[in-house]
């Protein structure tokens, strides 16, 4: 059943529209109560407005903290215009009924990503104005209320025939989303703001509809939690390219992620360029050169097989040399946080590649959250622990020569799926991947059957040379010592096994230096 409005309630912060809405309410014959600056705005445009407190019969109090919450008013906002009691309540007391609302809220998210004070953030918690939409919402039946402007058109054409019930109700769940998302913003700030954890809130909102799943056959959306900062992917400039897949995010993601840990290990050269190349969420080539297309060159030669169609990332300036590189190399993304004019050209004659312009900030990262399905979540801190702690552990010292070396290879291992081995050697100065094995049920074998073989049918591979890092501690000796039959010397593992002294002794015996980090990097 439509409802034809008689009285229209308005208290808006965001005023856009405002004398537009007033000017229409007013044609259809719609008495408007209103509060502070609204009424100003809309008397001064020439619409007459009533007071609140011809509702409320109570004044204004205390620098406007209390303004419409009165019993009077959320009686008329409240009472079911179908039942005879509550009409008979009405009309005994002399209460006015509320038919529309138009509300919106103090602008507390907006102040919380200004990075406004506490006490700048406890006026701007709007207590009012929850109440009132609240009222409205929960009373659909009888009550419209409106929350955004977007929606004024739409519902003020429905007025000379009536608000449907489908409108009604639409905007009764529109102000529900308001009021639950508003209140986890402020619920998720206090537990920041005094150190305590209680309840976890995740505002989930489609940001865009992907074009397809893991395969084909399986639909997709990017969701955006609301409640975070704006620092995800989602958030980074698309320059060029078709619309992003399921799988194209997740790469993107994994590529970024190398790019930043690079970064933050970079204590000295910090001029110095990081690329990667990812395929299926694995870092198959990278590097850290003097610029970013010799950086780009040593990471693609890293697996130039797996790079085919690969996501590139880099924290470099993308040029015209970098760009000419891909002229016959298929790729599916580039990220970098710029691309010069030249290179932004030549890559537009490649339009299926997807070109993202990322800003190089590091933000903190959320704990990372999981579904296993049926109900249940996994929640984890990031793996943020990075080379806190190197301790040469053989007879002879790891040297102090491949020490940022090994620190660059700690990163790359941490970014391949367990159980994972990485080989890495400076080229021409260059810290590169010359050869990875990951995903494995044994060490061993991510060794001796995929980085060993890799880095060896590389002509620039000198063994003798490369360090090489394992994810997590040595079981026994056996992988150590398939590395050292082949020629390394270097060798990075977390320690931790009731083995160690055994791989130790078993190191010593054949005068290679081996560092423990204490940090192990399981990635599953």
């Amino acid at each position: 059943m439509n409802t034809h409005p008689k009285r229209a309630f308005i208290s808006l912060y965001d005023k856009t529209d405002l004398v537009e809405l007033a000017t229409k309410l007013h044609e259809h014959n719609i008495e408007i109560v209103a509060t502070g600056g609204t009424e100003r705005v809309i008397q001064e445009s020439g619409i007459p407005t009533r007071p609140l407190s011809d509702i409320t019969q109570a004044r204004e109090i205390l620098n406007g903290r209390v303004k419409s919450l009165s019993h009077r008013f959320f009686a008329g906002l409240l009472f079911q215009r179908d039942k005879a009691e509550d009409q008979n309540t009405i009309e005994e007391d002399q209460i006015l009924p509320i038919d529309m609302v138009f509300c919106n809220l103090y602008p507390f998210e907006e102040k919380l990503r200004a990075g406004s004070k506490i006490e700048d953030l406890v006026e701007n918690i709007d207590i009012g104005g929850p109440s009132m939409i609240r009222a409205a919402a929960k009373n659909y039946k009888d009550v419209v209320i409106c929350t955004d402007p977007k929606d004024y058109k739409d519902l003020l054409e429905e007025l000379p025939t009536g608000i449907s019930l489908n409108t009604r109700q639409k905007l009764s769940t529109k102000a529900f989303c308001l009021t639950a998302r508003y209140d986890a913003l402020i619920a998720t700030e206090w537990q920041k703001q005094f150190d305590v954890n209680m309840t976890q809130f995740r505002v989930l909102q489609e940001q865009q509809p992907l074009r397809y799943g893991e395969n084909p056959h399986q639909a997709a959306t990017l969701l955006e939690d609301t409640l975070q900062p704006e620092s995800g992917l989602s958030k980074a400039k698309v320059i060029q390219g078709k619309a992003l897949s399921y799988n194209n995010m997740l790469d993107a993601k994994a590529a970024w992620d190398v790019v930043r840990d690079l970064r933050s290990i970079r204590s000295v050269n910090t001029d110095k360029v990081g690329f990667v190349v990812v395929k299926h969420l694995t870092p198959c080539g990278v590097s850290v050169a003097d610029n970013t297309i010799e950086a780009m060159k040593l990471a693609w030669s890293g697996d130039p097989i797996s790079a085919f169609g690969g996501i590139l990332a880099t924290d470099g300036v993308f040029d015209i040399q970098c760009a000419e590189f891909l002229k016959k190399k298929f790729i599916e993304i580039v990220i970098a946080p710029q691309f010069t004019p030249e290179a932004l050209e030549f890559l537009s004659k490649k339009k299926r590649v997807r070109v993202i312009e990322r800003p190089l900030e590091n933000l903190d990262e959320e704990p990372a959250l999981i579904s296993l399905g049926d109900g249940d979540y996994l929640q984890q801190t990031p793996d943020n622990g990075l080379c806190d702690e190197l301790k040469s552990v053989t007879a002879r010292n790891f040297p102090k020569e491949k020490i940022e070396l090994a620190r660059f290879g700690i990163v790359v291992t941490k970014h391949l799926k367990s159980n994972a081995i990485a080989l890495v050697q400076e080229i021409n100065g260059a810290p590169t991947l010359v050869g990875a094995g990951m995903g494995q049920p044994n060490r061993l074998e991510a060794l001796t059957r995929l980085a060993l073989p890799r880095a060896k049918e590389k002509e620039h591979t000198v063994l003798s040379e490369v360090v090489l890092i394992s994810d997590a501690f040595f079981p026994f000796p056996d992988t150590p010592l398939a590395g050292i039959n082949e020629g390394i010397q270097y060798i990075v593992e977390p320690g931790g096994s009731i083995k160690d002294q055994d791989v130790i002794e078993a190191v010593n015996a054949h005068n290679a230096a081996m560092l423990f980090t204490g940090t192990r990097h399981f990635k599953h």
